[in-house]
């Protein structure tokens, strides 16, 4: 009964065109132009063949924004931690796509948060 849980899970909470799917599925074939030729392969082309470049791609927009972020909303203190500017309430309601495309939305004259020292 043990080994015939993972079965009856899958059995119960899976849809019928997924079942199908992976019924069809056939063993990976590694190309034999890596494993095979004149040079030893290296890591680097191992890695590349199993890794999606999709994922590296996603990956590398996450920092390039997260850098963007802490760049333009945090600054540095003396211990070399990032804190959050002082935030302030925006000075309209409306919010049109002149703001959106090149920034500089009006802001409130005071904060409503800054951080505590």
């Amino acid at each position: 009964f043990v080994l015939e849980v993972d079965e009856i899970i899958f059995d119960t909470l899976t849809s019928k065109p997924s079942k199908d799917i992976l019924e069809r599925i056939e063993p990976c074939q590694i190309k034999s132009t890596l494993l095979e030729g004149a040079a030893k392969p290296n890591w680097g082309s191992i890695a590349l063949f199993f890794i999606p470049r999709r994922l590296i791609f996603a990956v590398v927009v996450f920092v390039l924004f997260l850098v963007r972020y802490y760049n333009t909303s945090c600054t540095a203190r003396t211990d070399g931690s990032m804190v959050s500017q002082p935030m302030y309430m925006p000075g309209t309601t409306t919010y049109s796509l002149t703001y959106f495309v090149f920034g500089g939305m009006p802001k409130d004259t005071d904060p409503y948060w800054t951080m505590p020292s």
